[in-house]
């Protein structure tokens, strides 16, 4: 049985296909529809509104249905590509130690004067995964650069596909929100890295039961 096409208005397609381009949904809701009388607050309401309406919602499944077959997206492979993130070890790609090395010699006695330097080898990337590596160059002042994609975000995000960040723990920050709560000393704040963090409440009372 084929699926019923879904049918929308060139409105609320203009309004999809800016959601589709990577607008937020005001700016999508602006390029859809006439907002030159219209307050910041109606807009926001409004494109929140256009956003969950049951055909845009359809549409959009849809869409991400069509990308996640296109592409071959499965739960799995962005379990695993998450996890090459999550759980990089610099040492995956690269061995770096201090040798002693000769930089001079002492203009009076002519001994040689020893210096440190840092000895970096590259693994050759054939060998290896680069898929978690963001940057590798060198600067111009010759210093080596070598950078990979955000291991906490990635945890982060592993984490919530997992169901390991639950709802619970969001709402907790959500009620930490807004003006004057940026201190620790905020109780919903501390509440929150509490529940987050409960080791690290832990390690500080075992260091002051130490010192007691």
């Amino acid at each position: 049985m084929e699926e019923k096409e879904i049918k929308l208005t060139t409105k609320q397609q203009k309004f999809l296909d800016g959601i589709l381009d990577g607008l937020s949904k005001a700016d999508a809701y602006r390029q859809a529809y006439d907002c030159s009388n219209s307050k910041t607050a109606s807009i926001y309401a409004n494109s929140h509104v256009i956003y969950n309406h049951p055909k845009i919602q359809a549409k959009l499944k849809q869409f991400q249905e069509e990308t996640k077959k296109r592409h071959e997206v499965t739960a799995d492979r962005v379990i695993e590509e998450l996890s090459k993130l999550a759980f990089v070890d610099i040492k995956d790609f690269l061995e770096y130690r201090t040798e002693k090395t000769k930089v001079g010699e002492d203009p009076v006695d002519g001994e040689p004067i020893i210096g440190y330097e840092t000895i970096i080898e590259l693994k050759d990337s054939k060998t290896v995964d680069t898929a978690p590596i963001s940057e590798i160059r060198k600067s111009r002042d010759g210093s080596f650069v070598f950078k990979t994609y955000s291991k906490e975000n990635a945890l982060i995000n592993l984490g919530k596909y997992l169901g390991i960040f639950t709802e619970k723990n969001e709402m907790i920050f959500k009620e930490a929100e807004g003006p004057g709560t940026e201190s620790l000393t905020n109780p919903k704040i501390k509440k929150a890295f509490e529940v987050l963090y409960p080791h690290i409440k832990k390690d500080k009372s075992e260091k002051d039961g130490k010192g007691a």
